[in-house]
């Protein structure tokens, strides 16, 4: 449930930096239960948010949506919708806005995917727009911002997922270290194995360390380190729960291998903590940025002073 979630806080954040009709109009309606979804993904734009090619074109008091996305979680489970958008015919990131869009707008659609290996209970869809009207005032901040307002909200979320990341391999970890001690191989149990205990230790002690740069990414909120302190939790965090779950899947012989078997299930869904919020490839690469762009700070202020 924490990753439906996950995708409605990042629609509350958004609306929370636009004006005081759009929260009044909206954040009531979302306490209430109504939930929202986040909208960047395409076809041909996934880290590359420059490629975004949903267009919205400005007609009047409104703007005409034609395009659509993909892999949107809460699709279909949501009511609102906060959608990048292309509002310019020119590429590159001053070219995009954030609007929100209401469940039910005029040649608005939604379309299911195919059955994911994992993360079942997240619905994640196709949204279509065939010259859907969304008016002026669903405009979330000022046009030609959306890429630098939803790139902030996605560092916040990246340290929601690598939370959530440390909650599943804790499950994973207790459901293996209760089958360890209760499995009995050669008159003695698993954890009589020092291999097994071994594993088990290195388990615990990377979920610990995944734990503690979730907290430090939380402590650096507002500060320069931010960014890069929220994709370091997500990397590391995404990376542990994914070797943990295939440990324990492992370590838990043929039962584990049951299409049904709980730890299955769970492996299933550590997978799919990779794709959230963007792969481990796209944080190495913030993480870069991030560094170089720190180096050739601190390397100017030297020169400067």
């Amino acid at each position: 449930m924490g990753v439906i979630f996950v995708s409605h806080g990042r629609a509350v954040d958004i609306i929370l930096r636009g004006n005081e009709e759009q929260k009044r109009a909206y954040l009531p309606i979302m306490a209430k239960g109504h939930l929202g979804a986040i909208a960047m993904t395409e076809e041909k734009a996934g880290s590359d948010a420059s490629a975004i090619g949903l267009m919205a074109k400005r007609t009047g008091d409104h703007f005409l949506f034609n395009g659509e996305k993909i892999f949107i979680s809460n699709s279909g489970l949501a009511d609102i919708y906060t959608i990048l958008a292309r509002t310019s015919e020119e590429k590159g990131p001053r070219s995009l806005s954030v609007f929100v869009v209401e469940d039910g707008t005029e040649g608005f659609s939604i379309k299911d995917l195919p059955e994911k290996g994992g993360l079942k209970v997240l619905p994640t869809g196709r949204l279509l727009f065939d010259d859907s009207p969304v008016p002026l005032k669903n405009l979330i901040g000022d046009e030609g911002k959306g890429l630098l307002l939803t790139l902030d909200v996605i560092d916040r979320g990246r340290i929601h997922i690598a939370g959530i990341c440390c909650g599943l391999a804790y499950r994973v970890f207790r459901e293996i270290y209760h089958y360890a001690h209760r499995r009995r191989q050669f008159d003695h149990p698993l954890t009589g194995s020092q291999d097994v205990s071994f594993q088990i230790s290195e388990m615990f002690s990377r979920m610990n360390a995944a734990r503690s740069l979730c907290f430090h990414a939380l402590r650096q909120v507002g500060t320069p380190y931010y960014r890069v302190s929220s994709s370091q939790a997500k990397l590391f965090a995404t990376r542990m729960v994914m070797d943990v779950a295939a440990r324990a899947q492992i370590l838990m012989g043929g039962r584990g291998y049951l299409k049904n078997s709980l730890i299955n299930q769970l492996n299933g869904d550590a997978r799919g903590m990779e794709y959230l919020e963007g792969t481990s490839n796209v944080q190495k690469m913030i993480i870069g940025r991030e560094l170089f762009r720190m180096y050739h700070k601190e390397k100017n202020n030297l020169s400067n002073d």
